[in-house]
């Protein structure tokens, strides 16, 4: 009887039944796949972690020479550096500290002194380029310089020093105008090229105002509001609408004076920055630039320099940071020589469009306050801002001002 108990139990842990005993035993037994995948993880034979960042330095500090050894003429490969550098500082921030270190601030202003295509002449090789795809390229290059300088320079103090005090927005400046890029290139053969229709100094200043918002992905400002005044007019059924139905039918209806071209660049911006308020002065030292290049415009490009300062105007007034970055960088002074010379001879007279203008960016920039010698400025030109044959007038343009 005790043999068949023993069977029976036997045979229900058979059927069912754990032996805890033997269960313990089995878990605590380390499997081959753990084992194989310890000795596997702390094998030597595998390769270290990739540090992406040493490799992101390591590249850009090789593209950085690369670009010093590239032909003038070369500018396509010239861009694809450039573009590949733009790259490495947008995924990398950090590389930004490399940039400044390995002279890439020298490099930008090396590359826009660069562009004078009476410079390139003949220059021939496997990598030159012909006269046509340069001419299609050669504000890709500038956008491109001053992309990567933003790039550079957003969010870290210490390169938006360094760029002032090794390069500057003086030696751009310099540059620009060895380079040409505000003009017409003579060697370059009319033709369509891009938009043909927009002026070197249109591209040019639109780049700059890129700069400014820090913004190069939207359509270049001025060139946008030119095709816009280009656009004809939609056509509305409000002048037959208009027509009275008892006169006669020949008879028709009063015609609204056309708006100047001003008030319709003013309109264009207003709607802009209504609509877009993000837009702001990302890169305020280049507005001193920018102006003194508008103010070298030709007669033939009046409504350019309309856009320029009306865009500038409109800046200010959108929102209060542009307001304060425009006032601390000496925009107040510019302003105020342009509409008062009062030491210079000879000096150019502000037209009375561009006039109103300014003293609108003028008096919205003031209420930030002003510095020393604005102020004197200002009071000396209270008295001394109009001669009469000798007799001294209040100048009531500038106690409008004050």
């Amino acid at each position: 009887m005790n043999r068949l108990r023993r069977f029976a139990s036997t045979s229900f842990s058979l059927n069912g039944a754990t032996d805890t005993s033997d269960s313990k035993s089995i878990a605590s037994t380390p499997s081959v796949t753990d084992s194989s995948l310890a000795d596997a993880l702390s094998s030597p034979l595998l390769p270290p972690p990739v540090d992406t960042r040493a490799l992101a330095h390591t590249s850009l500090v090789t593209t950085l020479e690369a670009l010093q050894t590239v032909p003038r003429a070369a500018y396509s490969h010239r861009l694809v550096l450039i573009a590949r550098i733009q790259q490495t500082l947008t995924e990398e921030p950090d590389t930004r500290n490399t940039f400044r270190e390995q002279g890439g601030f020298l490099s930008a202003v090396s590359i826009l002194a660069s562009l004078e295509e009476a410079a390139v002449g003949g220059e021939v090789g496997e990598e030159a380029d012909s006269i046509e795809t340069r001419a299609e390229l050669r504000y890709e290059l500038v956008k491109l310089v001053f992309a990567i300088i933003a790039l550079a320079c957003t969010g870290h103090d210490f390169n938006r020093v360094a760029f002032a005090e090794t390069v500057g927005f003086e030696a751009m400046g310099e540059s620009i105008k060895l380079s040409g890029l505000m003009g017409s290139q003579s060697r370059v053969p009319e033709g369509d090229h891009g938009d043909a229709t927009a002026s070197p100094a249109e591209k040019l200043l639109s780049i700059l105002y890129a700069f400014l918002t820090g913004d190069f992905s939207s359509p270049p400002l001025f060139t946008h509001l030119r095709l816009q005044l280009d656009s004809p007019a939609p056509v509305t059924t409000d002048l037959l609408s208009s027509r009275s139905p008892c006169g006669p039918a020949d008879i028709a209806p009063p015609i609204a004076p056309r708006p100047s071209l001003e008030s319709l660049i003013d309109s264009h911006l207003v709607d802009r920055f209504t609509t877009n308020e993000t837009e702001v002065a990302q890169n305020p030292a280049v507005v001193p630039l920018l102006l003194e290049l508008q103010a070298a415009l030709s007669d033939d490009e009046r409504s350019l320099s309309y856009m320029v300062l009306s865009s500038l105007r409109h800046l200010a007034e959108s929102s209060t940071r542009s307001q304060v970055a425009l006032s601390e960088v000496g925009v107040v002074g510019i302003v105020l020589e342009r509409l008062f010379p009062l030491r210079k001879e000879g000096a150019r007279v502000v037209e009375s469009v561009e006039r109103e203008v300014l003293k609108g960016l003028l008096k919205r920039l003031l209420e930030m306050g002003a510095g020393t010698t604005e102020i004197r400025t200002m009071f000396e030109g209270v008295v001394e801002g109009r001669r009469v044959e000798g007799d001294e007038r209040l100048n009531e343009e500038m106690l409008e001002l004050m």
